[in-house]
């Protein structure tokens, strides 16, 4: 997956910026089951976590599932912002960025961040990361 090797330091980076400048961090990683064999989810999650960002885990099948739910298909690669939403997806071309301003939208995308959030599993601590932990964790969301 593209949050994997570079891009994955290229989010930590800037999420430590973040913390930094004193901006809360949640990440919702959505992930196949046959990554939490990888050791570099592994990495890329105790690296987060390490940084002070709140790392949660999500099967990226039951992801999909609460999108269509809310009406949001394909809109799984987001930020939330205090007042916008930051969206990055692939076309067959290019990585394409936009950005929704609509309060409404807005409102809908805060709402799937947060059903996102309760239906993924947490980690408590850093040294919870396991590939264990996060396997259970992809098999039962």
């Amino acid at each position: 997956m593209e949050h994997i090797g570079s891009a994955g330091e290229s989010y930590l980076k800037k999420n430590i910026a973040m913390r930094n400048a004193g901006i809360s961090v949640e990440r919702v990683f959505l992930l196949q089951c046959t990554e939490a064999r990888l050791p570099d989810t592994l990495d890329v999650l105790r690296n987060q976590a390490e940084a002070g960002i709140v790392v949660s885990v999500l099967n990226v099948d039951r992801a999909g599932e609460i999108a269509r739910d809310s009406g949001l298909v394909g809109a799984l690669d987001f930020g939330v912002l205090d007042d916008a939403i930051v969206s990055h997806w692939k076309d067959s071309e290019d990585r394409v960025f936009g950005v929704e301003l609509d309060a409404l939208k807005v409102g809908r995308y805060l709402d799937l961040f947060s059903t996102l959030q309760r239906s993924a599993g947490s980690f408590k601590e850093q040294t919870d990361i396991t590939e264990e932990r996060l396997q259970e964790i992809l098999n039962l969301t």
